[in-house]
């Protein structure tokens, strides 16, 4: 991951999404099958700006599948994806957008849940950490 260092003088005169910021860029993607796994914890001093997340469903066997937004008590924030899934049901993709980014400060994480042997959640997630 590259050290994102270019703020610009006339930023001001742009119009539209143009990412400016002096952080580092995260992506990362983890799967999670008949457990909770967490996908990414923001280490101290850190403050994680949250571009998007998605969640994606394999599903031989019937379950619940999460993922979530937790604040640094463990309180759910932000649910991507909360469903029952059935057996069978896969190719299910839930994709969050978040513009301006959520900030996520110290110690936020992300959650992923599958319930059974057999349901794989597929969760990736977009930002930057400054």
């Amino acid at each position: 991951m590259a050290l994102m260092t270019y703020r610009e003088a006339n930023e001001v005169l742009w119009r539209g999404v143009r990412p400016a910021h002096n952080g580092t860029q995260l992506i990362k993607r983890q799967p999670c099958t008949n457990q909770t796994v967490m996908l990414y914890t923001v280490l101290a001093g850190e403050t994680l700006h949250l571009c998007s997340a998605t969640g994606a469903i394999e599903a031989v066997a019937a379950g619940i599948v999460t993922m979530a937004i937790l604040d640094d008590g463990g309180v759910v924030q932000y649910y991507i994806m909360d469903e029952a899934v059935l057996a069978g049901q896969s190719g299910v993709t839930r994709s969050q957008t978040f513009w301006p980014p959520v900030e996520m400060p110290t110690d936020w994480q992300i959650r992923l849940i599958s319930t059974a042997v057999g349901l794989q959640l597929q969760g990736s997630i977009f930002g930057w950490i400054e």
